[in-house]
This record gives structure tokens, sequence and C-alpha cells, in this order.
């Protein structure tokens, strides 16, 4: 196997975690107390890596879980309301000025949005209760991390959404009396801040990063580790 075979495999594998795996990232809020942006990824598979080393052990055997076989995957759509994903979105004035430096400086920008779809069909032993346990546990995190004032950072292929907020999350199964709970969508906007409030919010951020804060982590065990991140939703890895 070529270096280029082995770089473009690390790059496709790269690129699936963190478009089809999970492109969302919470900051703040429940993630507070790591001190770093924590994946989605976390609380999405805490119920189903608990339900397969149930699984595992009881056939005596144990497989790490791959990026194929997820519990579930997302992709990027328009939201409810029909609204498309905005990298830039601005309100033009419609009345007549007198110059365009003038209509420039009555232009207002918008709170740009995306829309995320997750995609989690049932499959595998104990596959509803472990849908089941999860949503409710997703939700309970969701609602908290937002209530805490916990932001999200939103990846896709063309553009990383920063600073959003969770405008609301509902299931948008298409038929659910064949596949039930099976598709769920997070619809995010950005808040607009003032410029000023922008420039601090970006420094701060450099200066904890490069004072060393970001890694200051009291990670004893990985058990530790997860229980800190899922304990607020009642999910406990022994």
């Amino acid at each position: 196997m070529s270096v280029a075979s082995v770089f473009d495999d690390i790059g496709r594998t790269l690129g699936n975690l963190a478009y089809v795996v999970s492109p969302i990232l919470l900051e703040g809020g429940v993630a507070e107390k790591t001190g770093l942006p924590v994946p989605i990824l976390v609380y999405t598979e805490a119920v189903a890596l608990v339900n397969g080393l149930i699984s595992g052990g009881i056939k005596g055997q144990f497989n790490m879980p791959d990026l194929d076989n997820m519990w579930c995957h997302w992709n990027m759509t328009s939201s409810v309301d029909g609204t498309l994903n905005t990298l830039l979105d601005y309100e033009v004035p419609v009345y007549t000025l007198g110059n365009q430096n003038a209509a420039c400086k009555n232009t207002f920008r918008n709170p740009i949005k995306v829309s995320m779809q997750m995609m989690c069909p049932a499959r595998g032993p104990g596959a509803m209760v472990t849908k089941l346990a999860t949503i409710q546990s997703l939700q309970a995190i969701l609602d908290k991390h937002m209530m805490m004032g916990g932001r999200f950072t939103v990846i896709t292929p063309g553009f990383y959404y920063t600073d959003m907020v969770l405008k609301q999350f509902v299931d948008v199964t298409q038929k659910p009396e064949q596949h039930p709970a099976s598709v769920f969508q997070l619809d995010f906007q950005q808040i607009t801040l003032p410029y000023s409030a922008q420039k601090k919010k970006k420094e701060k951020a450099n200066k904890k990063a490069f004072s060393g804060e970001l890694i200051d982590i009291n990670l004893k065990t990985k058990t530790n580790f997860l229980n800190s991140l899922t304990g607020s939703s009642g999910i406990e890895l022994a």
C-alpha cells in the first residue's frame, strides 16, 4: 500500500467522522467542565456502547464499533419550514436612498441558519430500547445545554457554523408506521452579536487557547471522563 493511499484512507475516515458521524460540537453549557468542545457522538453513542458491551459480553466477544456502523448518521438538509441553510443573509432596504453607501449602511445582517438530520434506523439487539433511551437522553442533554447558555458548532463540507443555538429538535420520519422514530432534525440559528462583543469573545478564546487552559482537564480515566459528560442525562458507564 502506497503512502498516498494511506493518507487518502485517513482523509476519508476523518471526513466521515466530521461530516457524517459527529458533525455537531457542544461548547460551554454541559461541556464547560471539560474545557473543550464535546462531539455529539459522545451522547448519541453512549447507550449503544453499553448495549453493545452487554451483547458482546453475553456472546463472549467484543467488537470495537466502526464508523460505518454507528448508532446514527447525519446529513445537512433544509429546515422544517423550508428555510435553506445560509452562509450570509441580509435585509436590504426597499425604499429609495440617496446613494450606494447609504443603502449599505441601512442593510441589516440576518442570523445564518443550518439544519441537520439524524438518521437512526432500528438495527441490532435491543434496538428499540436503545433508541428510546438515546433519544430521551439526547433531548435532556440538549435542553440542559441550551438552558445553561451553551453553544454549538456545526461542521459541514462547505462551512463551519460557529456560535449556533438550537432552535428546535423534531421527529421528521416520513413513514412512522413502517420505521417509527427513525429520522430526527435539529435546526440551528446563529445569534447576531454586536461587532465589539464578537471581537471580545474571539480575543478571550485565543487567550484561553494559548495559555494552555484548553488542555488542563482532569481525566483520570476514560470512564470518569464519559461519566462526567453523560452524568447529567442519568447515564453511568461502569
